[in-house]
């Protein structure tokens, strides 16, 4: 750029610094208009100077259509700022009417002659599909470097994109962190449901959760003014009173005419035992809030029609998930998505519960993974403990679980009992008793952990206390064989005999055994009967090996060849490797 023209911007900046001045004389100012308009045809900085004079009224009256026509001029000549200015005066309804189309092409110009500031705007594009298709990808690429240039906005949307898991992994604690940069009513709002869920540790802090849902509604956030109610509703951080949170939902709906209250008053009809429950009354509402487009209202609709009723009514929860699709409600995708599984129509069902996945649905994510988890291809493997992973960030206690059981086998990531055990403990914390099973395993046989009798038999006591099946298993061998406590044959028997109630039936193995044998209560074959034919019903071959020896030596049964071929068969198809042999010698 030549020196004569630097010289004319600096002039011309002075000058504008100068219009601002508030006692500025009028013929003072009159010149240092007149200088500025008679250079605007020198530079595209000079011209898009002063369609920003008539967009904020500058030493000139305020005109939209005049500003915008500078900024079309300097953009027809590549300047991206004013490349931007266009893009947000069409993506916000400034001066002209809002046209998302022509807000994405200005705007997507102007990021790629590398203007930030547009950044957040064509970040909003994409996270929403305006003008655009959606892609989380580029929304969130788009935030990260609208907030280079620190716009306050930008860290609610980054925030959100870590809350939600859209174009980035979810991480609660980093969507905290830029929620807190700039609290506004939405930022605010989100803290509140953070604290809520305990999307932080694992454990919900009402108190905080109440303060910031409290704060975000005298900001005007409707929803958080909903979620208030809620609050009242459970006694979250605020003492229990169903009477104020009711009023707070009717205040919604007279006041607010806002959606989302006549979804939470349906859904308190129908499903809360706080009040009495008024079926017809809750439907009226969530289809009051459904005409306003509520896609909440749509969600419980949906489940009504599809859980609600003696016989789903696949037809009509099918219409109201479809109308909360169109809404973006993830959730509406997934049970779509199950539904059309049942149909047996699995191209349409994958493809909802993939979009569902990508809007960011939770039990979408946990569906796949359950699906997938085994699946020979390594890819799927690899995504499904991806989705586990991710939902383990909500500290859910089944994805924290079945995260430490990918580490421990090996399923979707490589091997660590290290890491396993880590997660296997959060999930106990969560209050999943199953990981007390393979806790007392790790200790029982890892070298990597260590191996610690004592501690294997604590967990193993822990899980039993749960009422937990294989850890109940564990302490009666425990019991029975002297590992990492005093050998207790009574104990062992009568934990055996839990387990059996629970349903093992490797315990009616294991009892049967202790009585055929005789070795520590006196031997009677018509008790170990009882428990092999008991172990039978529940599909144990040893239990159904056991009975055709029982045939077949006649101990408290007929002797009867037949019938025993007929348990060694099963047995042999269970895996038992004995039933062979003696099937062999029947035959």
């Amino acid at each position: 750029m030549p020196d004569t023209v630097l010289k004319i911007i600096e002039d011309v900046k002075k000058n504008y610094i100068l219009l601002q001045e508030p006692n500025l004389h009028k013929d003072d100012k009159e010149e240092a208009l007149n200088f500025i308009l008679s250079h605007q045809n020198d530079d595209v900085y000079i011209t898009d100077l002063i369609g920003d004079m008539y967009y904020n009224g500058i030493g000139v009256e305020k005109s939209y259509r005049k500003a915008l026509s500078y900024y079309k001029s300097s953009a027809k000549k590549n300047y991206a700022l004013s490349m931007y200015h266009i893009g947000d005066m069409y993506f916000n309804g400034i001066g002209v009417k809002k046209d998302y189309s022509k807000s994405y092409k200005y705007l997507s110009k102007a990021v790629k002659l590398g203007c930030k500031e547009a950044s957040l705007d064509l970040g909003v594009s994409y996270l929403k599909g305006l003008g655009t298709i959606v892609s989380f990808n580029r929304a969130f690429k788009n935030f990260t470097l609208s907030q280079e240039i620190n716009s306050k906005d930008t860290s609610f949307y980054i925030g959100y994109c870590y809350y939600m898991g859209y174009g980035v992994y979810v991480d609660y604690k980093e969507a905290y962190k830029w929620f807190k940069k700039h609290e506004n009513k939405d930022s605010l709002y989100y803290m509140g449901l953070i604290h809520l869920n305990g999307y932080l540790d694992g454990k919900p802090d009402y108190k905080l959760a109440y303060k910031y849902l409290s704060e975000a509604s005298g900001l005007g956030n409707k929803d958080a003014f909903v979620m208030v109610g809620d609050c009242y509703l459970n006694g979250y951080g605020v003492v229990k009173d169903i009477s104020r949170a009711i009023e707070i939902y009717r205040e919604g709906r007279e006041e607010l005419k806002h959606p989302f209250s006549y979804a939470k008053t349906g859904s308190l009809y129908l499903y809360s035992d706080d009040v009495e429950h008024n079926i017809k009354l809750g439907l009226k509402m969530l289809k009051k809030g459904a005409d306003l487009k509520s896609d909440i209202a749509m969600l419980y609709l949906g489940k009504y029609y599809l859980y609600g009723l003696k016989r789903p009514n696949y037809k009509t929860a099918k219409k109201y998930f479809i109308e909360g699709v169109s809404l973006k409600n993830p959730d509406c995708l997934y049970y779509l998505s199950l539904i059309e599984e049942k149909q047996k129509d699995k191209v349409n069902s994958q493809i909802h519960l993939d979009e569902a996945i990508n809007l960011g649905s939770i039990d979408a994510k946990l569906k796949y993974a359950q699906t997938f988890i085994t699946d020979d291809r390594i890819q799927r493997r690899n995504k499904a403990f991806r989705y586990y992973n991710e939902v383990s960030k909500t500290f859910n206690k089944d994805a924290l679980y079945k995260v430490a059981v990918c580490y421990l086998r090996g399923k979707g990531v490589s091997k660590d009992s290290l890491k396993a055990k880590d997660y296997f403990i959060e999930a106990l914390r969560m209050g999943e008793a199953k990981s007390c099973y393979y806790l007392g395993y790790l200790y029982e046989t890892s070298d990597v952990i260590g191996k610690d009798l004592s501690c294997a038999f604590k967990y193993y006591e822990e899980g039993s206390s749960y009422n937990d099946l294989l850890s109940t298993l564990k302490l009666a061998d425990f019991y029975m064989t002297g590992k990492g406590v005093d050998v207790d044959s009574s104990k062992a028997i009568e934990l055996y005999e839990k387990a059996r109630e629970l349903g093992s039936g490797e315990a009616c193995y294991s009892l049967g055994m202790i009585y055929n044998d005789g070795k520590i209560v006196e031997k009677d074959f018509d008790k170990a009967k009882d428990y092999f034919l008991d172990g039978d019903t529940k599909g144990n071959a040893d239990c159904q090996f056991m009975l055709g020896y029982y045939y077949y030596k006649g101990y408290s049964l007929k002797h009867d060849n037949a019938k025993a071929m007929k348990y060694f068969r099963l047995a042999a198809v269970g895996g038992n490797r004995d039933a062979k042999s003696f099937l062999n010698e029947l035959n």
